[in-house]
């Protein structure tokens, strides 16, 4: 219910060009909420988001981000993750679903048990899951994202309803889930023991943080235009043998019969079937796919 449409976040990045027409590339989301978010919440005594959207809006997609990125990077990374499809979702931004204003403001809308946060109930809402990374901070080094991910396998975001966009910029970071920071201590620690309630679940969160920041979304964003093959070459051919026999079910329920119909596949159809494959087999996948572009 707290959602933004994907239009009104356009609208912002809009407004900050103008705003901050001399340094725009340099403007984070901080300086979007402290500039455009923050007055608009103390005139209306709301959230940006239900100032726009009155009646509320579906949670379509959660994003999980740092707010140390450059705002336009995050807004154009968003904007390719969904480039493919013709009608854009509502998204969930913490800044914009949020009533922001001072730190007691914050810290009084997360006081509640975990489970019942603000984060966790969008994330619960959603439809899927969009991990925003950015060129300048490592997003995994903030306790929220942490927790993001926590959740997002608990509630079955985690392989077939996830996204990855945005620059590949700290795939050689090594730094333990327990390692990442939070403004409020009691945030951390209130995580943390979350997470450490189940066994192995840190070793698993460690998991995919390395298999986010490796991800390369680059290449499945370029899947959406003419393959080129032999005439001849059946799915199992261009696939290989091994993947082939992995995705076969999925290829089968969206109707993949031919190397012909993966033209017609979005974004989303890649990312599942490439859910099903090994990591190794997944950048093989992905780089075969890449060598058909035409």
């Amino acid at each position: 219910m707290w959602a933004i449409s994907f239009q009104q976040l356009l609208d912002v990045k809009e407004e900050a060009m103008k705003m901050f027409s001399n340094d725009f590339k340099s403007k984070t989301m901080r300086d979007i909420n402290s500039e455009i978010i923050i007055p608009m919440c103390r005139e209306t005594g709301k959230s940006y988001a239900l100032t726009k959207n009155p009646q509320g809006l579906k949670t379509e997609v959660f994003v999980s981000h740092s707010w140390d990125e450059p705002f336009g990077e995050f807004v154009d990374s968003i904007s390719d993750a969904f480039r493919t499809k013709y009608e854009k979702p509502n998204v969930w931004i913490c800044a914009f679903g949020l009533l922001q204003g001072s730190n007691d403001d914050i810290q009084a809308q997360l006081k509640m048990p975990l489970a019942q946060s603000p984060f966790v109930r969008a994330l619960k809402s959603a439809d899927s899951y969009l991990v925003v990374r950015n060129s300048k901070n490592d997003l995994y080094s903030r306790i929220w994202c942490i927790c993001e991910i926590m959740f997002a396998k608990k509630f079955n975001f985690i392989p077939s309803k996830t996204q990855i966009a945005g620059p590949e910029g700290f795939t050689t970071t090594c730094v333990s889930c327990l390692d990442a920071g939070s403004y409020c201590p009691n945030d951390k620690e209130k995580i943390i023991r979350e997470l450490l309630l189940t066994k192995g679940a840190r070793a698993e969160i460690d998991q995919f943080i390395k298999e986010f920041r490796d991800f390369n979304s680059a290449v499945v964003a370029s899947v959406d235009v003419q393959l080129s093959y032999e005439k001849n070459e059946t799915l199992e051919d261009f696939l290989g043998e091994s993947s082939f026999s992995l995705m076969e079910t999925d290829l089968d329920t969206i109707g993949v019969e031919t190397v012909e119909d993966l033209k017609e596949l979005e974004t989303d159809d890649i990312n599942m079937l490439a859910a099903n494959l090994k990591k190794v087999q997944v950048k093989k996948f992905l780089r075969k796919m890449a060598e058909f572009v035409d």
